[in-house]
């Protein structure tokens, strides 16, 4: 990744939220709100969120002539992704379903809970019991495995990231950021997004999938293509090129990202691992703002102006977006179209014309009760992964794995997804 890229993510990325810093601090009336207020008024409403309960749906489809992907993508094309996700802040709860709709049946399920105490996944189609695994075993398992410091603890995790948000989006004790207008920051997305972001009609919104169950919604569309993509976000890096307070900012914010994600992992444990850390390049890109800041966003102004001279269309996209009485959205219609230009062969080796991306999302309720499936008997009833992990020869996680193994090419026999895609693998 070019020096110049990794300046222009971190600052449009960071920039956007620290805005976003402002609007959580201006009190704007939401009736009768022109679209941007509404988005910004949903912005401010969002960070009181404590409770969810949200349905959501969404394929991927490919168009390609290339026929080392010609299977796969009849495959991908004829699936459907159903997702549900329930969570609670205070105790904390997160439980996902996800169905994979194959020729308009369900093919596959896989059911997640996490609570303060424990992992539970259901995988129906390879065993009939619910895995489990407390953090507890995790963390004796990461203990002998030398990595003793990287402990979980979802009640200390939960504490960290609610501290991380509070701090991440205040502007308080920012060192060097007086001068900084954010009202001239806002004025310019506000003209850019004018034509592209727009207030439609009401409309009803279908609830827990129930007829009788609807709430009305004020629509927002929200259409854009690369060009208009460039269009808005020049403007925007101009103002900020020689803007030292928005350097001072950027830089503030980056750092107190990159300090929270590695009170999870440190330095130490993708050393041990042996993987690459995640962070270095936000570091470097931090580096390359402290050194070069005027200079890379003049550069990648430069390569975002190359980008509208070109004749190639990069994507498309077309955002319906529902917001209710009390400012919160509660449905999110997305069509993105991304036509690659090039995918190069000697790293993927394969030629896509199109992709087609669809998602709808609906939101239930906010701040309401949820109920979520009772696990209190999972150790009774369910399979404890701490026995795989920790003794993965032992003649009990054989036998579990010979098991899961007869489970699998049992469906591989009945069901069409699995079947066809074991076909297609040459397994079957």
């Amino acid at each position: 990744m070019s020096k110049n890229i990794k300046i222009l993510i971190a600052v449009i990325v960071v920039a956007a939220v620290a805005v976003g810093g402002y609007f959580l601090i201006k009190d704007e009336p939401f009736q009768e709100a022109d679209a941007f207020d509404m988005m910004k008024n949903y912005y401010k409403e969002s960070m009181n969120i404590t409770s969810m309960d949200e349905d959501v749906t969404f394929s991927v489809s490919i168009d390609s002539q290339d026929p080392n992907i010609g299977s796969f993508q009849d495959i991908l094309n004829e699936v459907e992704f159903q997702m549900n996700i329930k969570e609670t802040l205070e105790p904390i709860n997160v439980q996902m379903d996800l169905g994979v709709i194959y020729q308009g049946e369900e093919s596959l399920s896989l059911n997640m809970f996490v609570d303060d105490e424990k992992m539970v996944y259901d995988v129906p189609f390879i065993y009939d019991k619910a895995f489990y695994l407390s953090y507890d075993d995790y963390n004796e398992f990461m203990e002998k495995q030398g990595l003793s410091g990287q402990s979980l603890n979802m009640n200390e995790i939960m504490d960290k990231a609610m501290e991380f948000q509070k701090e991440f989006y205040s502007l308080e004790d920012v060192e060097g950021i007086e001068g900084l207008d954010f009202e001239k920051y806002e004025n310019i997305m506000r003209e850019n997004l004018e034509g592209i972001l727009i207030k439609g009609e009401k409309f009803d919104v279908v609830l827990n999938k129930d007829e009788d169950d609807t709430i009305e919604c004020q629509e927002l569309l929200l259409t854009f293509n690369n060009d208009q993509a460039v269009d808005f976000l020049i403007p925007l890096l101009k103002e900020a090129r020689d803007d030292e307070s928005m350097k001072n900012l950027i830089i503030a914010k980056a750092e107190v990202y990159v300090d929270f994600m590695k009170s999870f992992y440190s330095d130490e444990f993708y050393e041990t691992a042996g993987i690459e850390n995640p962070y270095a390049e936000i570091e470097e890109a931090i580096e390359e703002i402290e050194t070069n800041y005027s200079q890379g966003i003049e550069d990648a102004i430069v390569e975002l102006e190359k980008i509208k001279t070109e004749e190639h269309q990069y994507f498309t996209t077309i955002n319906k977006i529902g917001i209710d009485k009390d400012g919160m959205m509660r449905y999110w219609n997305m069509e993105l179209n991304l036509y690659p230009e090039e995918i190069p062969e000697d790293e993927y080796g394969v030629d896509i014309t199109k992709i087609d991306y669809k998602m709808e999302a609906v939101v239930n309720s906010i701040n309401e009760d949820v109920q979520f499936r009772d696990y209190s008997n999972i150790s009774e009833e369910g399979q404890n992964l701490s026995q795989l992990i920790n003794n993965p020869e032992s003649q009990e996680t054989q036998a579990l794995l010979m098991q899961i193994y007869g489970k699998l090419m049992q469906e591989v026999g009945s069901n069409p997804l699995i079947q066809r895609i074991a076909e297609e693998a040459g397994v079957y």
